[in-house]
């Protein structure tokens, strides 16, 4: 005896609602809309975190930069090592960037009536310090007269901490140049001296 099996009747026909279920479906388009416009996104928040970083950053180098010219024009003599604790301090000042990927030096420069200019002593912390007796280049409209500064130099090797991968290396840099404070040079010991002004 064969028994005859008839289709379970739904209440709906899938075939037939199918088309229309698909074209009023909206649930995937948000994410879709997501995954195209994260790239763009992710693009646009590492560049303005990036640009308002390296502006803070570029603001400590011009904060160490006067306040290392500031100190050594306020010190009528030092020593190497007066100096050297000095330029340490100094690349604290950077904090909460590493000292360490800075260079900062400090020297004395001696200009002349004929409008030339050389190093009297200079001193670095993680760079090279001026030559003793080289010439500087002075910036242009600089007017010829006798006179000694203290030019202080800060430059930092800044790496974009959120670069997607295209980290590129920018040298930041400042310097300042003052006169001394208390005194027509200020002498380092053991280092020559500047020639005095009538």
């Amino acid at each position: 005896m064969q028994r005859s099996f008839r289709p379970l009747a739904l209440p709906f026909a899938p075939r037939a609602l199918l088309p229309r279920r698909l074209l009023n479906c909206r649930r995937g388009a948000m994410m879709l809309e997501f995954a195209l416009t994260l790239p763009a996104l992710l693009a646009l928040y590492s560049g303005a975190y990036t640009l308002s970083d390296m502006i803070a950053c570029q603001h400590k180098v011009t904060l160490a930069t006067h306040q290392l010219t500031d100190i050594i024009a306020r010190s009528p003599a030092l020593e190497p090592a007066d100096v050297s604790g000095i330029l340490a301090a100094s690349a604290q000042v950077l904090a909460p960037y590493s000292g360490a990927k800075a260079a900062i030096t400090v020297s004395e420069i001696q200009l002349a009536t004929d409008g030339t200019a050389h190093v009297v002593w200079s001193q670095s912390l993680n760079g090279t310090a001026l030559s003793p007796g080289s010439a500087m280049p002075l910036p242009p409209g600089t007017p010829p007269t006798c006179a000694v500064l203290i030019l202080g130099q800060v430059q930092y090797a800044y790496t974009p901490a959120v670069s997607l991968g295209l980290a590129q290396t920018v040298n930041l840099t400042d310097q300042l140049a003052v006169a001394p404070h208390y005194g027509p040079q200020v002498a380092l010991g053991g280092a020559g001296t500047a020639t005095p002004c009538p």
